[in-house]
């Protein structure tokens, strides 16, 4: 049932003071922790203890009897879980994920708008920006998703008629409650009061907001501009009998242009590029200490033509499943996606594609929670490959593969933070950039078929003439590099100390998070699959699933269409 193949070293989990601990099913609170391993306490109030060795409670993750619920004990923790409409989001129902999906693109639409200094919470301006807002919100939804299965086509959700007191209570209720707070009436909350400005006030703001514009406009053109907007209002106002409104004086609009934001006027007037050159402030950086405390995931094409072919499966294919694979022989260049540990600099999960998307994300966030002892053993590394558990954070770009639905609603099941950098600021994530470079220039400068970056450095050099990689011999040194070479290489950014050293001596200290239990990673990072019940149950890569309950519930039902989610480490659920 599993394919567990162990590392040598144990890791030592760290648990806080507000987390619960399952073990077989019994809910323990950690109380205190020794050089051994963990004194726990049930906390159902009998006061029975227990005490796990570190070795013990790795075995428990291994082989899924130990769930971490980070915080659990904690009261905000609680209101949010009271909140939630269900434990795990992967298990409710098409309905219900396409419902939070749509509010999701809307919400997250606006605060793009918000941000861009587009709209103001306020009914107005949203109502000003609701065509806006809703066109970034179908870009959201032009991923498709796999909670979406009934679906035509991709993109096919539309974006329902959006009303501004709606769409600020699903943004007060996402910002309080997350993703979970998108599913029901939970997001009717805040405070609602309108802040009424007078006539003469609103209409000169609305023109003062001109000053921010990069043809940089003077203050005397603002006021020019003013005095001829409220001149247009008031012959409007006088047609229909009512009084005019008084034209602000120069001083006026002046201390209206001085008490905009200086950072806004400097960056609509001058540009994001030269503000932050001139303006961003500098720092220490980050201050991590614990492992998997950041992680940094990214996606990148490799500078290497390999050939399309895989001795395991070329013999047995017929021409056309070959063609439909990509393994008919041709040549062809890869994405690999990684994920570092911006702590240690380990690489605790990396996965090769013909293309990123969300199947390769998730499957790297897979490898991250596991033992990777079986791959290591596949390739006869020298070194073990024990560096796993439960991130606090995920960090990554604005790549569609990373903004994916699928991928959010996964981490946030697996109690994973996760944070998407701004667009066009790789200094965010400086580190898994770094990382590709180092791969590039230490790995793939030394194998045949290199394309190099530009066609300066190919010069005449022919990398579909010099392939000679297959898809199996790129994963086996891609693999042996990473356990054998770079984890084992001083690293100038741990001040010469090697990236599994590094890892071994915080692990000594701090200790990482738990995996998440087997079922819990089946139901978030399974693959989402669509079949039909048969006679005899369900059929899903040769394996049947029947069950008694199964067999009745087909026996009342005419749509026997249902979903399911299919783990290859447990094909027996």
């Amino acid at each position: 049932m599993f394919d567990i193949a162990p590392s040598p070293a144990a890791p030592r989990f760290a648990f806080g003071a507000y987390d619960i601990l399952r073990i077989d099913g019994t809910a323990y609170r950690a109380a205190d922790k020794t050089d051994d391993g963990w004194l726990v306490v049930r906390v159902d109030g009998t006061g029975m203890s227990a005490a796990y060795s570190h070795s013990q409670l790795a075995r428990l993750s291994q082989v899924g009897k130990l769930a971490h619920e980070r915080d659990g004990l904690r009261p905000d923790g609680a209101r949010q879980r009271l909140a939630a409409p269900a434990d795990v989001l992967s298990t409710l129902s098409v309905q219900q994920h396409r419902i939070a999906r749509v509010r999701e693109a809307s919400v997250l639409a606006f605060l793009d708008c918000e941000q861009a200094g587009e709209v103001k919470r306020t009914d107005a301006s949203i109502a000003a920006a609701l065509h806006k807002i809703q066109i970034r919100a179908a870009a959201y939804l032009k991923q498709p998703s796999a909670c979406d299965p009934y679906v035509a086509e991709p993109g096919s959700l539309v974006i329902p008629k959006l009303s501004p007191r709606n769409l600020r209570r699903w943004v007060t209720a996402y910002e309080d409650l997350g993703l979970s707070g998108l599913y029901g009436a939970r997001g009717a909350r805040g405070n609602r009061a309108r802040r009424m400005r007078p006539e003469e006030l609103n209409l000169m703001h609305s023109v003062v907001d001109g000053y921010l514009d990069d043809r940089k406009p003077s203050q005397a053109q603002v006021h020019d501009d003013v005095k001829t907007r409220f001149e247009a209002e008031n012959r409007q106002r006088r047609a229909a009998g009512q009084p005019d409104l008084v034209v602000p004086s120069r001083e006026t609009v002046r201390q209206a242009i001085l008490a905009l934001d200086p950072l806004r006027c400097a960056l609509a007037r001058e540009g994001a590029g030269i503000v932050r050159n001139r303006d961003a402030p500098v720092g220490r950086g980050l201050e991590l200490t614990r492992p998997l405390q950041r992680v940094e995931m990214d996606s990148c094409k490799i500078d290497l033509m390999s050939l399309m072919a895989t001795a395991g499966l070329y013999g047995v294919l017929s021409d056309a499943d070959k063609a439909i694979l990509g393994l008919d022989g041709g040549k062809a260049r890869w994405y690999i996606t990684l994920a570092e540990c911006a702590t240690t600099r380990c690489i605790v999960g990396m996965r090769l594609c013909r293309a990123p998307g969300a199947q390769p994300t998730l499957q790297t966030i897979d490898m991250m929670l596991r033992d990777k002892g079986v791959w290591t053993d596949a390739v006869a590394a020298l070194s073990p490959w024990a560096q796993f558990g439960t991130p606090e954070l995920v960090v990554t770009d604005c790549g569609t593969e990373f903004m994916n639905y699928d991928v959010r609603v996964a981490l946030r099941d697996l109690g994973i933070r996760f944070e998407n950098a701004p667009a066009g600021a790789p200094r965010m994530r400086a580190r898994v950039e770094r990382l590709f470079r180092t791969v590039g220039t230490r790995l793939v400068a030394r194998l045949t078929g290199r394309t190099f970056s530009n066609m300066l450095e190919k010069g005449d050099y022919d990398p579909a003439a010099k392939a000679a990689l297959t898809a199996d011999d790129l994963c086996h040194a891609l693999t042996r590099w990473v356990v054998d070479v770079y984890h084992n290489t001083p690293h100038a950014g741990l001040d010469g100390e090697t990236p599994a050293r590094c890892w071994a001596r915080l692990m000594d200290t701090y200790g990482v998070g738990a995996p998440p239990d087997l079922r819990r990673r089946r139901l978030a990072l399974g693959t989402h699959l669509a079949r039909i019940v048969q006679k005899s149950g369900i059929t899903v890569w040769g394996v049947r699933y029947q069950s008694e309950t199964l067999a009745r519930w087909a026996l009342h039902v005419r749509d026997r269409k249902v979903r399911i989610r299919w783990y290859p480490e447990d094909i027996g659920a």
